[in-house]
């Protein structure tokens, strides 16, 4: 009678009312901010007009062509996306319906229209609608086959659609790096949690919209942005102030499966080399560094001493173009482009080891311009050789320098900044050779610019080059003449066709002098 009664606390069952209220709680942060989202999304239609002027007038009421342009751009990529991404959606769901019957899960259609709007959150929308049919189909299968057939189909089918379908139809249409929709979607996520997650990618596209045509939110289009940070030109600056010329060369080789050798160092490096020169002149960059930078160059060149000079895809479809009857002029134009000859083809003196001198003007940087002319024309059976500026002695060559030489190629970045130095090493080169063509390889002159063109006009050569792509094209025609230097030289002062190959930069006369 003495023994203590054991008492037990048991909680009340809940009533209907409290599972729904523990439901509601763990739907209630998500519901409230959707229902915010949709208030702000209605208030945008219905004052759309208000929104649209205000935001003009924030981008800047003085230059409206800009302002309508961002929403127009704005506009076409969002309809753009939209519309590819839910074509896309569509055809996933039909392609999950058809799967999903050949298996045999039950309701197939409806999990396929489940992934069609599930596909619409990025990332984990067609993990989430795998759900239901996995668990349908672990219930309704005795064994593994259904289950596991499922879970294959999701797993292989996703990355399939993200990785390669996508890519390919909708290319570059939203204008966002893959790094930006990852960011994007995790800034939005934690702002406004799955409708961010919803809206990342349309709110980030408008936001690099506002950045290229903005010039103070310009910061958004760089980060965000589909557009390489950085130029070609600036790209292969940056590697060469890093010592990794194993880069740039690779870069290179990129390039050169579709562009010419000599394009890549009209493109690229003889710009790079510009912006070199560019920033010594200002003093953000040591005089000292030059020979360092130049040597990550040499080393480039060198790399590309076994590329082709034409590329094999061009080269094919020239090919191509040549057994078709009807070749048009244009199409003969374009395949054009300076190829290695036969020797037999040259005039016996082009054909020595110094028949060009490729003479470095003033800097290293100018050494590698000529060292890149060299390897041109060599390349075309053209025999060439290479001085450097330090060996130049300014112009006063020896007669070993210049035995044999038919024609002299000065290569000059900076002639903008030191022109008197170039019409000195001119007028000393006359002296040293006088029945030698001049060529002035001022590679970095524009020759549509009126004050680069009367620049050139000052210095006594005979003829002018505003790029290595027709330098070598004069060079393979003066080599292929029977002309001797002095009647070359006379012959290409009283008239000279203008060479417009390439990237329409014309090979020029110079003034009489």
């Amino acid at each position: 009678s003495d023994r203590p009664i054991p008492v037990e606390v048991h909680a009340p069952e809940p009533t209907p009312l409290d599972r729904l209220e523990s439901i509601v709680g763990v739907a209630r942060a998500p519901l409230a901010t959707a229902g915010i989202v949709l208030v702000f999304v209605l208030f945008l239609l219905l004052q759309r007009e208000d929104v649209r002027d205000r935001a003009i007038r924030l981008l800047g009421s003085r230059d409206l062509e800009k302002s309508t342009a961002a929403m127009v751009d704005a506009g076409d990529r969002l309809s753009r996306y939209f519309l590819t991404l839910t074509v896309i959606n569509a055809g996933y769901g039909c392609f999950i319906g058809v799967a999903l019957w050949m298996i045999g899960v039950p309701s197939p259609f409806l999990w396929g229209i489940l992934a069609t709007l599930m596909r619409f959150v990025p990332f984990i929308g067609s993990f989430i609608a795998a759900i239901c049919p996995l668990m349908l189909a672990a219930a309704v299968d005795s064994g593994w086959t259904m289950f596991l057939s499922t879970l294959a189909l999701y797993v292989a089918s996703e990355p399939i659609m993200g990785q390669v379908i996508e890519p390919v139809v909708q290319g570059k249409g939203t204008g966002l790096s893959p790094l930006a929709i990852v960011l994007s979607a995790a800034f939005w996520t934690l702002l406004w949690g799955p409708v961010g997650l919803l809206l990342s990618i349309p709110l980030t596209v408008v936001l690099v919209v506002l950045g290229s045509h903005v010039e103070r939110l310009e910061f958004l289009h760089v980060l965000l942005g589909d557009t390489p940070p950085l130029t070609p030109a600036e790209r292969f600056y940056q590697r060469m102030l890093a010592g990794d010329p194993a880069e740039a060369s690779e870069q290179a080789e990129k390039m050169l499966r579709e562009r010419s050798l000599a394009d890549y160092y009209d493109e690229v490096m003889i710009p790079g080399l510009r912006l070199t020169q560019d920033n010594v002149d200002r003093g953000t960059l040591e005089r000292g560094r030059l020979q360092e930078i130049s040597d990550s160059a040499e080393d480039v060149i060198d790399a590309l001493a076994d590329g082709e000079l034409v590329p094999k895809k061009r080269a094919e479809q020239k090919q191509e173009d040549s057994e078709e009857k009807n070749e048009t002029d244009d199409a003969r134009k374009e395949s054009s482009f300076p190829e290695p000859v036969d020797r037999d083809l040259l005039v016996s003196e082009w054909r020595d080891q110094c028949a060009v001198l490729c003479l470095a003007g003033r800097t290293p940087l100018d050494d590698i311009a000529a060292r890149a002319f060299e390897q041109l024309l060599l390349k075309c059976g053209v025999g060439a050789k290479a001085i450097a500026a330090k060996d130049a002695k300014r112009g006063a060559l020896t007669a070993d320098q210049l035995a044999g030489v038919q024609l002299i190629c000065i290569s000059a970045l900076d002639v903008r900044e030191h022109g008197a130095h170039t019409r000195f090493l001119t007028r000393r080169l006359r002296r040293s050779a006088p029945n030698a063509i001049l060529l002035g390889g001022f590679w970095t002159l524009n020759f549509r610019d009126e004050r680069d063109r009367k620049l050139a006009e000052t210095i006594p050569v005979d003829k002018v080059a505003y790029s290595l792509r027709d330098a070598l094209s004069s060079c393979l025609d003066a080599a292929k003449s029977g002309r001797t230097p002095i009647d070359r030289r006379q012959s290409q002062r009283d008239t000279l066709p203008i060479s417009t190959s390439g990237n329409n930069v014309p090979f020029a006369p110079a003034a009489p002098h």
